[in-house]
């Protein structure tokens, strides 16, 4: 009688029992690190930015934390697959007339303000969603949120310029329960 080869050999099982148990091992990782949550969907809000401003801008949305009234980035999902967070902070450039989908998790944060750089490194802050409090949290209240001509802006205060590296700030006169 002729001996015929394996049809799988015994590596090819264990590596495929390798890929099947690393599957939920690096998913629980995931959720653990704060990159991917499951339950993340029902709290989801989005909304464009509209370049009108005529000029390449660099801009920062940010929001008001509902537990402790800090101002920071808000954290963004990335706008195709919900669960997993997009770990860019910051600012994102804007050319004249683009848009851009931001979503991000409304269940703790209110949007409150887009930071907005200039090409000479003018920081201005447009003023956006106005409720919300510490203690309750909304959607954005608009899909769409247009840059004006830049001169229409007012100055970014100081205490909020660090908010486009990533870091969230306390800022007493924007912790005011609107």
């Amino acid at each position: 009688m002729e001996s015929h080869p394996p049809l799988i050999s015994t590596n090819q099982i264990a590596r495929g029992c390798a890929v099947l148990a690393a599957g939920p091992v690096l998913g629980v990782i995931l959720i653990l690190l704060g990159v991917c949550h499951p339950l993340v969907g029902p709290f989801l809000s989005t909304f464009r930015v509209r370049n009108d401003s005529g000029q390449t801008i660099w801009i920062t949305p940010l929001g008001m934390w509902e537990g402790n009234g800090m101002i920071g980035p808000l954290p963004l999902y990335h706008h195709t697959a919900y669960m997993l967070r997009d770990l860019r902070v910051g600012k994102r450039e804007l050319l004249p007339g683009a848009s851009m989908q931001f979503t991000y998790d409304m269940d703790d944060i209110n949007f409150r303000h887009i930071l907005v750089r200039d090409a000479t490194g003018v920081i201005r802050i447009l003023d956006t969603d106005k409720r919300g409090t510490i203690g309750r949290c909304y959607g954005a209240q608009h899909g769409i949120y247009s840059i004006p001509p830049l001169r229409s802006l007012k100055p970014a205060p100081q205490q909020l310029r660090v908010c486009e590296r990533g870091e969230p700030v306390e800022y007493a006169p924007l912790r005011i329960n609107y």
